[in-house]
């Protein structure tokens, strides 16, 4: 990748980590891919949820290390700096299309038919039929000898 910052190969790998997540997670919810890609959403979302710690805890250092407070910035979007130190541009239109993405997603997703009432319970009694070898039945105590 010539021309890209290291910043922006982490932030593009940070979105691919959270876009294979999503996606992983949804065909798997769907009885997509088998095991093989259930193994892979748990690996891709357990290097998510170490991505997160991790920046947690640098913006906690950096914040004690330069006594500044970093999560008001994040949230108020301003910050104390020099002038030549300031963003020369904002990103919104990027913020706009992730947000129409993601509410599109919430709206549409469901109106697909592809979620359907109980899905999850099945999907509940299949992973514990392979993990423990025993149907929900057999737990209840109806399943003949």
């Amino acid at each position: 990748m010539s021309g890209t910052t290291a910043g922006q190969r982490r932030d593009l790998a940070a979105a691919g980590l959270g876009i294979t997540t999503g996606v992983t997670g949804i065909m798997v919810f769907q009885d997509i891919g088998g095991d093989a890609l259930e193994e892979l959403h748990e690996m891709v979302s357990n290097a998510m949820l170490a991505v997160v710690l991790i920046h947690i805890a640098g913006v906690l250092v950096s914040s004690v290390m330069h006594r500044e407070n970093l999560v008001r910035s994040m949230i108020t979007g301003f910050k104390s700096a020099e002038p030549d130190q300031a963003i020369s541009r904002t990103y919104r239109w990027l913020g706009a299309i992730i947000l129409a993405v993601v509410v599109a997603f919430w709206v549409g997703y469901p109106a697909t038919g592809l979620v359907t009432p109980g899905a999850d319970s099945a999907h509940t009694e299949r992973t514990m039929t392979i993990e423990t070898g025993c149907t929900s039945s057999m737990v209840r105590g109806t399943h003949p000898a």
